[in-house]
């Protein structure tokens, strides 16, 4: 079993594969959005290795550096999917 380890735990793996096939049999009209919260789930997740790296290397004073650069974008991303989801997709079901 392979897995990344960030800090405290064990990374496991991402849900957004199984997402992109449900999505794409039966939510099509999400695709877009999902698209563009994979590629910031993806700069997230480098983000973490090389925060990752910062930390073994002792370098603690700037590990946080680029976080909220990273982060909220992705943040924005996946409460828009969830909004639409939740308030113009499921209703219509």
């Amino acid at each position: 079993m392979n897995a990344k380890i960030y800090g405290v735990g064990q990374d496991t793996e991402s849900p957004l594969p199984k997402v992109f096939a449900i999505a794409s049999m039966d939510f099509p009209e999400i695709m877009a959005e999902l698209r563009q919260l994979d590629i910031l789930a993806s700069e997230f997740v480098l983000w973490m290795t090389r925060a990752a790296q910062k930390r073994l290397n002792g370098d603690f004073e700037s590990v946080n550096e680029g976080l909220s650069e990273v982060f909220n974008p992705y943040l924005k991303s996946l409460s828009a999917v969830e909004n639409k989801l939740r308030l113009e997709i499921l209703p219509k079901l």
